[in-house]
């Protein structure tokens, strides 16, 4: 694989114009490829694993990538289907974390003691505030298959098609997940309103 400096792929860049071109990369075995979709899904797929629940997003994130990676020559699509099929990967590799998580005994805490000096990116501010108790709590007031789709549709911004393909659902199917789970949120928060 040839390696080329992290700023070779520019996050300005159009999906659509750049996907053949870092499709044709990746598949040479050329790091821009696989920089260009990492730069351009990476933070949206670790979204989605933080607003499903997972412990490790960054481990859930880069395992799809992985994953991804290792059957490039089996993808054939545009730059949307790659978007569904890097989502349904990272779907099935939360499935596999919340497996194995429930297989494994609970471990203590520990503080480290460390703090972490480095000023918070946009990125983490973002993480941060899907990770708030509020918004999981809202999150958590869903089924699992309405907490998908509303994390794909409203917070990813994925298209109707684009979240049926990562979540393997037909499109009306989607539709009315989003609806019953925007209606159970409204409810969620009325409610609220009226209890304080």
């Amino acid at each position: 694989m040839r390696l080329a400096p992290r700023g070779a792929v520019k996050p300005d860049l159009d999906p659509a114009a750049a996907f053949p071109s870092w499709l044709r990369a990746a598949r040479a075995g050329d790091a821009a490829g696989f920089a260009g979709f990492y730069d351009w899904l990476g933070p949206e797929v670790k979204r989605f694993a933080v607003a499903r629940g997972a412990r490790d997003a960054d481990a859930v994130t880069n395992d799809a990538f992985v994953a991804a990676f290792r059957r490039l020559g089996d993808f054939d699509g545009d730059h949307r289907a790659f978007r569904a099929w890097i989502y349904a990967i990272a779907r099935h590799r939360l499935i596999d974390a919340h497996r194995a998580e429930q297989r494994r005994p609970p471990v203590a805490d520990h503080p480290s003691g460390l703090g972490d000096e480095r000023a918070a990116s946009a990125e983490d501010q973002a993480l941060a505030g899907i990770g708030d108790p509020r918004i999981q709590a809202l999150l958590g007031s869903l089924t699992d298959a309405q907490q998908e789709v509303i994390v794909l549709r409203v917070i990813n911004g994925l298209s109707l098609q684009e979240t049926a393909d990562a979540v393997k659902r037909p499109v009306s199917a989607v539709k009315r997940l989003q609806a019953r789970g925007l209606g159970q949120l409204r409810r969620t928060i009325s409610d609220e309103g009226v209890s304080s």
